[in-house]
């Protein structure tokens, strides 16, 4: 029942596919497909693809680096082991969320997602470090990191990162901010418009020196006093929750 099921909607979305040439937006949320059909690729004038949810999907075709003007992808809480390389040669992305199941992230590669701006990685549970390469999102504004229980630091390339603006980490509870820089790199420093953090931490040496104008702190078992000691900042907000 099951492969038939699966049979009838992959037959049922090749139709649709073939019948939308021009397709700019296509929404799969929570789709029970395992795969996508390779004609997705014919797809050359598709801008955004929502795959959320879909936690049966985990491989994507081999058209998909044809979807050449693909804007924004998103693949959180798909079951995907890894991100094939096939997503790094989207080279107009500018909108990325994912999940994967592994402990480490393909290296990002010179000249790929140069027109990046927004990069989410949810709910990557076995993920430890943030991949190699990103000094070259040249271009992105924001990073999120939500609820990745295994990740350790972040790397120090993210000080080259001279446009990011918007930090927000939520739920990564083994995250260490310190990062250890190099001795050319030590005037290298973000400057944050805004950094989230939702994290049940105590410990101040987990947290770096951090240049920011507006800075969000949801601590739980923690005081406004302690608070003051790990940021600075032109400003500061706080919202400390109480367990």
């Amino acid at each position: 029942m099951l492969q038939w099921n699966q049979r009838l909607l992959m037959n049922h979305l090749q139709i649709c596919l073939s019948n939308f040439k021009y397709l700019r937006a296509l929404g799969l949320r929570k789709s029970p497909l395992m795969a996508l059909p390779n004609s997705i690729g014919t797809l050359k004038h598709l801008r955004d693809l929502d795959l959320g949810g879909c936690r049966s999907k985990r491989e994507l075709p081999r058209s998909f680096d044809k979807l050449r003007r693909l804007q924004s992808l998103n693949l959180g809480g798909t079951g995907l082991k890894q991100l094939p390389d096939s997503v790094q040669r989207l080279i107009e992305l500018r909108h990325l969320v994912i999940t994967i199941k592994t402990t480490h992230l393909k290296e990002i590669r010179a000249g790929c997602w140069t027109s990046l701006q927004y990069l989410e990685l949810r709910c990557c549970m076995e993920l430890e470090c943030l991949p190699e390469g990103m000094q070259y999102l040249k271009s992105l504004r924001t990073l999120v990191l939500k609820h990745c229980d295994s990740l350790v630091s972040l790397p120090r390339s993210l000080k080259f990162l001279s446009k990011l603006e918007h930090l927000e980490i939520v739920g990564c509870l083994r995250i260490n901010l310190k990062m250890e820089l190099e001795e050319e790199e030590k005037d290298l420093q973000l400057s944050l418009k805004t950094l989230s953090l939702t994290l049940r931490i105590t410990c101040l040496k987990r947290f770096a020196t951090i240049a920011s104008s507006r800075i969000f702190f949801h601590f739980a078992a923690i005081t406004n006093s302690v608070l003051s000691k790990l940021v600075r900042s032109t400003s500061m907000a706080t919202e400390s929750h109480f367990s």
